[in-house]
Parts: structure tokens; sequence; C-alpha cells
């Protein structure tokens, strides 16, 4: 599937790799929060094969808000 002229592994590269900085919080003296990055990753996986059945490897069980989806959809595009 392409998606911005970019195949859906190219685009997880060039968002998730190139610029995983942009994703991943780092407090000062606290581990770097990860949940902007992973959100991202199983929103590009789905986009990249919308009609698989979910293996849970991408799941994330906590519940996030709405808000939180539309930031980090911002964030890749």
């Amino acid at each position: 599937m392409q998606l911005c002229g970019y195949e859906g592994t190219d685009i997880s590269k060039v968002v998730l790799e190139d610029n995983k900085d942009k994703f991943v919080v780092q407090a000062e003296a606290e581990q770097p929060d990860y949940s902007r990055y992973h959100l991202a990753a199983s929103m590009l996986s789905y986009i990249n094969n919308p009609t698989s059945i979910s293996d849970g490897l991408n799941y994330v069980g906590d519940c996030v808000a709405a808000e939180q989806y539309k930031a980090v959809f911002k964030h890749i595009f």
C-alpha cells in the first residue's frame, strides 16, 4: 500500500526511525516516555495493512483519549 508516495514500510522507517526523537518524551531524571512512539507505530501498522487480523503485537492495553490519537496523527503528518 502506498501513502503520500511511500510504501508502508518506508513511511514507517521515515516516521519512526528517522524521527524517533520527536516521538519520545525525555523528562529530566526520568525514564523516556515512549507512549507517542508506540501509538504512532500502531497507527502506521494499521495504515500499512488495514484488513489483516490483529495479532496483538501493536495493541496498547491502556485506553487513551481521542485527543492523544489526534496529536500523534498530526505529529506523523
